[in-house]
């Protein structure tokens, strides 16, 4: 485990290059899937009562998957030569089966212009793309239990002044609430990038 609070259950997974995982079964809870690298599909082998299998299509880095979640047991297999590394987010106030459907967000998003801008919006939850290219970008506070998670070594300073928080690849933070915040690039790309998962009131 990375990270848990009472709103959050971060996870760092990793499928290897053909991996084969025993069968296992997931914490039910709504979740949101991080994908820090490109991938290569992977099947899931699900073992339940009505049995059946699904390919995750190949990723790429960046993109996130929202699930309600569901009661679930089954086996993994990464079917390509690269590995896997991911976040899974448990967010642990919302219930079981909430927003009905899966959301898949898009291969193509905007990582190189300034701004913040909204990927995902279902009632309570909500998912920002914030990405800092040229000088600093303001990220302003909002009202929820939030998380970030750094998708390229970024810097998180309160916008009022304070020292930078490093966030490599694959760290998250939960910031204050009340305050705005300036996001800046540390990587040797210049581009900072975060998504900001938002659970609202």
């Amino acid at each position: 485990m990375t990270f848990e609070n009472d709103e959050f259950r971060v996870v760092r997974a990793l499928y290897r290059p053909h991996e084969h995982l025993p069968v296992h079964s997931h914490p039910a809870a709504p979740t949101v899937y991080v994908y820090l690298t490109d991938a290569a599909p992977v099947r899931f082998s699900h073992v339940e009562e009505h049995a059946f299998s699904l390919i995750r299509p190949a990723e790429k880095a960046g993109t996130f998957r929202f699930s309600p979640g569901r009661l679930e047991k089954h086996t993994v297999e990464n079917l390509g030569d690269i590995e896997s590394p991911f976040l899974r987010i448990e967010l642990k106030k919302l219930p079981l089966g909430y927003g009905d459907n899966s959301f898949r967000s898009p291969k193509s998003f905007d990582d190189v212009h300034s701004g913040v801008r909204h990927e995902f919006d279902r009632g309570r939850l909500e998912i920002d793309r914030i990405v800092a290219s040229a000088g600093a970008t303001t990220l302003p506070h909002a009202n929820g239990d939030t998380l970030l998670v750094a998708l390229a070594d970024t810097g998180v300073q309160p916008a009022n002044g304070g020292s930078t928080r490093l966030l490599k690849i694959g760290e998250v933070f939960c910031p204050d609430p009340q305050r705005d915040y300036r996001i800046s690039a540390q990587d040797s790309n210049g581009v900072g990038h975060l998504l900001r998962v938002l659970i609202k009131p």
